[in-house]
Parts: C-alpha cells; sequence; structure tokens
C-alpha cells in the first residue's frame, strides 16, 4: 500500500503557479494547501465510490511519466 500523500513545498508551489493563471485572486499559499487538501479528500472519496475510475486515472497519469 502507497504511503499517505502529505504536501510539500513543490506541489504547494506548483498549485500557487496554477492558482496565479487561473485564479490569480486565490493564489495564496494557504489556498493552495486548500487545493491540495481538497484533491486528496476527492481521491480519497473516489476510491471508495469508484475505485475502478480512479485506476485507471493512476495508470494514465503514471504513463505520462
Amino acid at each position: 500500500m502507497d504511503k499517505p500523500y502529505e504536501e510539500n513545498e513543490k506541489d504547494i508551489e506548483s498549485v500557487m503557479r496554477w492558482l496565479a493563471i487561473n485564479d490569480p485572486e486565490r493564489a495564496t499559499r494557504e489556498d493552495a494547501i486548500a487545493v491540495l487538501h481538497d484533491l486528496q479528500s476527492g481521491f480519497h472519496q473516489m476510491s471508495h465510490s469508484n475505485p475502478e475510475l480512479l485506476m485507471k486515472l493512476r495508470s494514465e497519469l503514471d504513463g505520462n511519466k
């Protein structure tokens, strides 16, 4: 089993850059961390409600590396 996700500086900075382009008013460190937590929660919910879709998304993302 994979270890639980913990946000890190690289991810926070990436989300801040994304927010700066897509939602400049929310391009703060706090909002970036909130986005990461929301994503984590959404993927956790998906693991219970639609695990097949989650595995498909993961394999697609792994294929893009």
